[in-house]
């Protein structure tokens, strides 16, 4: 019945697919018609709970879903869907305020990947790609907002604002990194920052080619 930050990209077959949240879960819906009529939604990624250690108990929600459809020349894994989303925990306490709604004290705040081989049919397991940390106290800080991207090479990025290196000082800015993957997004390499101001918060990160480059 509803829906918010949804991304639609063309896949290789033609038709568009459109990935969205709503109440913490992350769907796609598929359009032959260039976008007149969609299908029914599919659930890829869903909210769940976790429990670590005298923590407590949290529930992630899955926001900022984003995905990219790798090419057919792609050397490592033509054709592979890679979605992204945020992994945000959540207090049990729907009545909590402030920070308190938040449980990174349980959980970090998370980048998560699932797959699709056969055109978003079935998906793989979710695997974390990064994570930022649990803090001494829950507070709205951590990494957001995935943004995938082929290159020409078949090297695969994810880029995304992180504020775990600030906040480690109290500081509340954000930098733009960026991840890799040279195998279709199968591992992923350590990540650096490749937009950074010391009095700013970077933001959203979007990313395109130009001219191939």
């Amino acid at each position: 019945s509803g829906g918010g930050y949804p991304r639609v990209h063309r896949l290789n077959d033609g038709r568009l697919m459109m990935c969205y949240s709503s109440s913490a879960n992350n769907y796609i819906k598929f359009s032959g018609d260039n976008g007149l009529t969609w299908s029914d939604e599919s659930q890829v990624v869903m909210r769940h709970f976790v429990e670590e250690n005298a923590a407590g108990k949290a529930k992630v929600a899955a926001s900022n879903p984003e995905f990219a459809q790798l090419s057919a020349e792609n050397p490592y894994k033509p054709g592979r869907i890679i979605f992204a989303c945020n992994y945000r925990p959540m207090n049990m306490d729907s009545q909590a305020t402030g920070d308190d709604k938040y449980a990174s004290s349980v959980f970090p705040y998370t980048i998560a990947i699932k797959t699709s081989d056969d055109n978003g049919k079935t998906w793989s397991a979710m695997r974390h790609v990064y994570k930022s940390e649990k803090w001494p106290e829950n507070t709205l800080r951590g990494c957001w907002e995935p943004f995938v991207i082929e290159l020409p090479d078949g090297t695969v990025q994810i880029y995304f604002a992180d504020e775990t290196p600030y906040w480690k000082k109290g500081s509340k800015w954000q930098n733009i990194s960026v991840i890799e993957s040279g195998d279709g997004g199968s591992s992923w390499s350590t990540p650096r920052i490749v937009s950074q101001n010391g009095s700013h918060r970077d933001g959203m990160p979007v990313v395109m080619l130009l001219d191939g480059m």
